[in-house]
């Protein structure tokens, strides 16, 4: 289905931030998880960006739409980083 959507349907999805930092920031911990992946020679796939449709969803053993039948859907695009 949502294969099936025009480009105009589909907008970037921003997500914001999860909270505001009231006090000082804390030191944060190495991140090791692309270590490891070079290391061990994998593939390190990383999110570029999402992407938001909203369209009106009729179940085919409906004979009607009803006002619950809105769908959302979500496309990810990702990439392998270097």
């Amino acid at each position: 289905m949502a294969d099936l959507l025009e480009e105009s349907v589909w907008r970037r999805l921003a997500r914001p931030a999860k909270y505001d930092v009231k006090t000082t920031l804390r030191v944060k911990r190495d991140r090791v998880k692309e270590e490891m992946l070079v290391a061990r020679e994998y593939l390190n796939i990383v999110l570029k960006n999402e992407d938001v449709a909203e369209f009106d969803y009729k179940p085919t053993a409906c004979k009607q739409s009803y006002g619950f039948g809105r769908m959302v859907t979500e496309g990810m695009e990702r990439a392998v980083a270097s």
